[in-house]
């Protein structure tokens, strides 16, 4: 997706591994990374560490048990709501 010319993208998972490495590459092509993820503070080391080292994009963590219907609704809520918004 695409809000006000930048790319606005969900990865799951991206707080390790291939998820961790295709946000970089995403925010390496300047795209916004939302990091969807159950382990917050794992997300929000990754986050840290990401913000500082890879440009010219940027991420955010936010919380998603995709084992939980409810917090798969609600975390499809809040993308919806900040795509309206703007994004981030």
């Amino acid at each position: 997706m695409s809000t006000d010319d930048k790319l606005y993208c969900i990865v799951t998972g991206a707080n390790a591994g291939i998820g961790t490495e295709i946000t970089k590459g995403l925010m390496r092509h300047g795209a916004h990374v939302v990091m969807a993820c159950r382990n917050m503070d794992a997300c929000e080391q990754v986050r840290s560490s990401l913000a500082a080292s890879v440009g010219p994009g940027s991420c955010s963590c936010v919380h998603l048990d995709l084992g939980d219907t409810s917090s798969v609704r609600g975390f499809a809520a809040e993308q919806k709501r900040a795509l309206r918004a703007g994004g981030r």
